[in-house]
């Protein structure tokens, strides 16, 4: 390979998990806005929660495969939001 496309595969690799990063708070922000009119209602789902889980479940898996606790952090923060805004909360 030339060594432009290392460079590119290098800066890719570098730069996804901060891209990845940007679209979950890009997500947050967006739910965030849809519900600023009613500042009572609290969010039905749980994708705050989700996201903390896949953050600590996405370091561990990220620090056993090797060095890649950047890439385990955006991914599991990515997945623990998606997964948690899918499951509705009950009403107490």
């Amino acid at each position: 390979m030339g060594s432009s496309l290392m460079s590119v595969i290098a800066f890719v690799k570098a730069a996804l998990p901060f891209m990845i990063v940007g679209v979950v708070l890009a997500i947050l922000a967006a739910k965030k806005g849809r519900h600023i009119d009613d500042k009572n209602k609290e969010d039905k789902n749980y994708s705050s929660e989700g996201m903390a889980i896949g953050m600590c479940l996405g370091v561990a898996v990220g620090v056993a495969l090797g060095d890649y606790l950047a890439y385990g952090l955006a991914f599991g923060m990515f997945i623990g939001l998606t997964v948690g805004s899918f499951i509705k909360k009950e009403d107490e």
